[in-house]
């Protein structure tokens, strides 16, 4: 006897869940008197409905920038600082993720069945860039924007392919959303502080969340628990073997975040089972080409190249160091008409945090 669980749907507001949390915020930190008499009509209405980041953050509490919201300045070096912010995002998306992003359609337009162990592969490392570099370039626009009006909204990623653990990673990856869950669900609930067991249920509780926060869909649920594995392990067993080890910290790595982003990625669960199963060569293909990863390999290699060297802090260095060049601002502006060019040549690619 088999057991179907309908899917979910819904069609919803874009963003809801980004101003949905905001909300949430601004209403607890009034119950906990963190806000006091800063909060007026007008303020909590420019800070649910900041355009910026009302689509996909960065998740901000009121207190954040309330001083901002009742009295900010303008400057030129704001807005040209913005300026730069923004046009890195805009590359960012257009030029980096939206073409590694062509990898993944490619895979999935052959066909789960057909790909071969190292294809799968590829393509798992090409979705991992692709939503890295698409939210990291929406949030510098976001930032960007911000600051040429004045606000300084907070970092979203602090380089998280670089982690040496889950935990770590997820200090890293989408950084005001892991503040909001651990302020408000987290911490409220007790955190680490009343032994295992309790911390077991905490965590539950957060990742379960986390990933009905994303979507309500059965791999969303799946993925929340698979972190939650993997973080509470490492918090009782695995953490001080990864601190030790370094070259088995990345190994580990390099495993954990291509197979917990298919996780993600894939909806259909039982198209998630066929391509983690090519992953690991664990089922049987169907018309598989053996020389299909050096063909994508080669068609892609250099984006790849330009994506992985993106998820390093090396080129912050060098834009900090040599932002106010000439060269530099040439850079950024062949960048910036190249992305018009391409926007208005290509074909609608919206951020893939849209959907959640």
């Amino acid at each position: 006897m088999s057991v179907k669980i309908a899917s979910f749907h819904q069609e919803l507001p874009l963003g809801i869940s980004f101003y949905t949390f905001q909300i949430i915020s601004c209403v607890v930190d009034v119950y906990r008197g963190d806000i006091g008499d800063t909060l007026t009509l007008s303020g909590f209405a420019t800070y649910v409905t900041m355009f910026p980041k009302i689509l996909s953050g960065p998740i901000t509490a009121f207190g954040e920038i309330a001083e901002e919201l009742s009295a900010r300045k303008y400057s030129i070096f704001k807005v040209e600082m913005g300026l730069r912010i923004f046009i890195l995002g805009l590359g960012m998306k257009v030029l980096a993720a939206d073409r590694i992003g062509l990898l993944w359609n490619g895979i999935q337009t052959i066909g789960f069945e057909s790909i071969s162990t190292p294809l799968a592969w590829l393509g798992a490392v090409g979705y991992s860039l692709q939503l890295y570099l698409d939210f990291q370039g929406y949030s510098l626009m976001a930032i960007g924007i911000g600051r040429m009006l004045g606000f300084y909204l907070p970092a979203n990623f602090n380089y998280p392919y670089i982690s040496k653990s889950v935990m770590e990673f997820w200090r890293r990856w989408h950084q005001t959303l892991g503040m909001w869950f651990r302020s408000y669900v987290y911490i409220p609930l007790g955190g680490n502080r009343h032994g295992r067991l309790r911390l077991a249920g905490n965590l539950l509780v957060v990742w379960l969340l986390t990933g009905l926060w994303h979507g309500a869909s059965w791999n969303y649920v799946i993925w929340g628990l698979v972190l939650f594995l993997l973080i509470f392990l490492e918090k009782l067993y695995f953490k001080p073997v990864l601190d030790r080890s370094k070259i088995l910290a990345r190994c580990y790595m390099l495993l954990v975040i291509p197979v917990t982003w298919m996780i993600f990625a894939i909806s259909n669960l039982k198209q998630l089972g066929i391509y983690l199963g090519r992953m690991f060569g664990l089922n049987q293909g169907i018309n598989v080409n053996p020389g299909d990863f050096i063909k994508y390999f080669s068609q892609y290699q250099w984006l790849l190249l330009i994506g992985g060297f993106l998820c390093l802090p090396y080129g912050k260095r060098i834009f900090h160091k040599y932002q106010n060049h000439l060269v530099c601002t040439f850079f950024l502006l062949i960048i910036f008409w190249y992305s018009v060019y391409q926007l208005s040549n290509g074909v609608n690619n919206p951020f893939l945090y849209f959907k959640f």
